[in-house]
């Protein structure tokens, strides 16, 4: 028996070839029963980088009924997976979501009309936690703030 490794992203589930010592013709049972399993990637935009930037993703191939959802990358790598737009079609904010319960649960970043960061947030379990900073136009830090379970420490 000799098992056949399938592409990345697709899951093997029985592969099996088997031959026959004294026939010179191969008798070849083949059953693929494979699933697959993997995640498509539409990238919208990229970082002048050359990173991803807003990344939608789907279970399989691209269709609304396989949409997994929208995310958005700083430079870095760290990933959001919650978006908002303004009326323009503009990113408006950006935040780290429990997806199940619908809650901040860590970072969020709110954008101006020209894409600027103007506030960098963080969450825990849905209340304010940790370092709030919001920033003037052309970059400057305006305010900090310290949080602590949804009540300003300092």
């Amino acid at each position: 028996m000799i098992i056949i490794k399938m592409p990345t992203g697709m899951k093997m589930m029985a592969v099996a070839v088997f031959f026959h010592k004294k026939m010179s013709k191969i008798l070849l049972i083949l059953i693929f029963l494979f699933s697959c399993e993997s995640i498509y990637e539409e990238i919208v935009e990229t970082h002048p980088s050359g990173n991803k930037k807003i990344v939608i993703k789907y279970n399989g191939s691209k269709n609304e009924e396989n949409l997994i959802g929208k995310f958005y990358y700083l430079d870095d790598g760290t990933k959001f997976n919650s978006i908002s737009y303004n009326a323009n079609g503009f990113i408006q904010s950006v935040h780290q979501m429990d997806e199940t319960q619908k809650i901040p649960i860590g970072r969020s970043l709110r954008f101006d009309k020209n894409h600027n960061i103007i506030s960098d947030s963080n969450y825990k379990n849905g209340k304010l936690d940790g370092q709030w900073t919001i920033y003037t136009p052309d970059g400057k830090v305006m305010s900090k703030t310290f949080w602590e379970n949804g009540k300003k420490i300092k």
